[in-house]
């Protein structure tokens, strides 16, 4: 696999048939197996986990899957990959679609001193960027090569951009109380009976532009020790850091109102026509950090010819901070959006008559300065025995038995403030000779967005300052007092109160299972049956709300 010019394993399982690749901003960072994304990830036979326990999207703020595990873990230090569709009972329990086992190189593979190294360079023609990849490894084997030992590491560093159409609701039913007439005047919302029928309308377009600055190291160490040809002990450990900095712009147009010079398509779409909207510009500014920490110790003993027992302790511990400062300003007045989503590959033409540029026509909407911490920890123990059987039928008996432990704590600090709530038609030009803000709002352009699309867009528009701004803190007096509270005490906000948590699972499963292997009327048969047994206990700590300031501690167990 690490021969293969992918980055990380998730690219280089969508080579498998069944196995579906979920890109984020252009970068393969998970997978679905059979259409389900709820799939067991082991390393080397072991559960690794992620922040969000026994996998998920990551920190994502765009719901994409950009810093799963799968994003973690880079295809230069892996072996090869198994994806097992149908569990056997000796299998770790938990998934829905597969297990994903990644396997690493290891000493033993080939004995003796070995050193590799390899560089790579990509060039994104989207953003003028190169990035970079350095990968080495070295191995050894020492006495009579009984004694193994690889070290190998990656890194990374690239930056990947996304230009786009996106939306935030998607595609959603025209509410009851709003109505589309086509260019004559009749109502589209209503069949040749007069009855009302759904159309579906994308409210929100948003005209999106994603630059990712991304760093990734990673390192492995792996020793082992075969003192005889019946004992076997491995020390495994993995260690990757994914960090990230993110900037987003986007200018959306909240479609509201009524739709005039309708255009409804077969499916009931509404393809075209004109709404109210005002303009919404937006910058988002994330920066990104998380870390994994994998280590086993494994042992392999041979009891006898016919007999084979092996066990495995192991501890993951992830870790990740996020920092999101986000920035809308909209215009004081709504304007006549005019839109038809049929032509070209990014929703044909948008037109509306607003100069994003006038300070004087936008408002500071909004402003979110949110932090988040997540760490989980995994700790596990296996005993397995191997039985082979002298039987004309029956080959193998495999039995086990496997604890372990998750603890997932999350800790919130948002920050989701409205600047001048009580003062909504100050502009822009006010903030600045009010709060002494010169300068906080600044021109974003981007030239060579779609540059074959969406013709009448503007390419610069205004935006609040992201990256540079130095926490809310810094512009504190354009708040309410509410949200000057909030600012700075935003543990006292019941909605962060509501997401601190922690959650404890036990894991206990032991199984049983036979292998067969026959031949009957000349041809052969083989396969397994067993059983596995599980049980879970879950402890979720966290708060409950008892009114819109208030919260209680809530302890469930299941």
């Amino acid at each position: 696999i690490g021969k293969l010019p992918d980055v990380t394993v998730a690219e280089s399982l969508g080579r498998v048939a069944g196995v579906q690749v979920d890109q984020g901003i252009g970068e393969g960072s998970s997978v679905s197996i059979r259409g389900l994304r709820d799939n067991v990830i082991l390393y080397n036979g072991r559960t690794i986990v992620d922040v969000n326990g026994r996998g998920g999207m990551g920190m994502d703020t765009l719901n994409t899957s950009s810093y799963s595990i799968m994003a973690m873990v880079p295809s230069a230090l892996t072996k090869s990959l198994t994806v097992t569709k149908l569990s056997s009972a000796d299998m770790i329990d938990g998934a829905m679609g597969g297990v994903i086992n990644i396997k690493s190189q290891t000493a033993f593979d080939n004995p003796g001193e070995q050193k590799a190294f390899s560089y790579a360079a990509n060039y994104n023609d989207q953003n003028n960027s190169l990035g970079n990849q350095l990968f080495g490894s070295y191995s050894n084997t020492f006495s009579d090569n009984s004694v193994g030992v690889l070290l190998s590491a990656n890194l990374d560093k690239r930056e990947v951009s996304q230009d786009g159409v996106g939306t935030f609701n998607g595609w959603t039913s025209l509410a009851n109380d709003r109505i589309a007439t086509d260019s004559e005047g009749n109502r589209l919302d209503l069949d040749a009976q007069g009855a009302e029928q759904k159309l579906f309308i994308n409210s929100d377009p948003r005209f999106q532009q994603i630059i990712d600055d991304r760093d990734r190291l990673s390192a492995s160490s792996i020793v082992q020790w075969q003192p005889s040809e019946a004992l076997y002990f491995v020390f495994d450990a993995l260690y990757s850091k994914f960090d990230s900095v993110r900037d987003r712009h986007w200018l959306s147009t909240p479609l509201l109102g009524d739709f005039s010079n309708a255009v409804v398509d077969e499916n009931n779409f509404l393809v075209a026509g004109a709404a109210q909207s005002p303009l919404q510009n937006n910058a988002e500014f994330v920066n990104l950090s998380t870390d994994l920490l994998s280590i086993a110790l494994q042992n392999e003993w041979q009891i006898t010819d016919g007999a084979t027992i092996s066990s495995e302790l192991t501890y993951s511990n992830s870790e990740s901070d996020r920092i999101q400062v986000f920035n809308r300003v909209q215009t004081l007045e709504t304007f006549d959006i005019d839109f038809d989503v049929r032509e070209g590959d990014f929703g044909g033409e948008f037109n509306f008559d607003a100069d994003p540029l006038d300070k004087s026509a936008y408002r500071w909407n909004n402003y979110f300065d949110n932090k988040q911490s997540t760490r989980t920890e995994h700790y596990a123990f296996r005993i397995d025995g191997d039985i082979y059987l002298d039987s004309p039928i029956f080959t193998k008996l495999e039995a086990g038995v496997r604890l372990q432990r998750y603890q997932t704590n999350t800790d919130a600090g948002n920050r989701q403030l409205v600047p001048f709530r009580n003062q909504p038609t100050d502009n822009l030009l006010d903030y600045e000779q009010k709060f002494n803000l010169d300068g906080f709002f600044e021109t974003f352009s981007n030239t060579d967005y779609l540059p074959n699309a969406l013709s009448e867009l503007p390419r610069s528009y205004l935006i609040g300052q992201g990256r540079n701004i130095g926490g809310c803190e810094s512009v504190i007096d354009v708040f309410t007092k509410a949200d000057r509270q909030k600012c700075l005490n935003p543990n006292s906000d019941i909605n962060n109160l509501l997401s601190t948590w922690n959650i404890e699972e036990d894991h206990s499963a032991a199984y049983l299972k036979i292998n067969y292997d026959f031949e009957l009327a000349g041809m052969r048969a083989s396969g397994n049956f067993g059983g596995r047994w599980l049980k879970r206990d879950l402890t979720s700590i966290g708060n409950q709300a008892v009114s819109s300031t208030e919260v209680t501690k809530s302890t469930v167990e299941v």
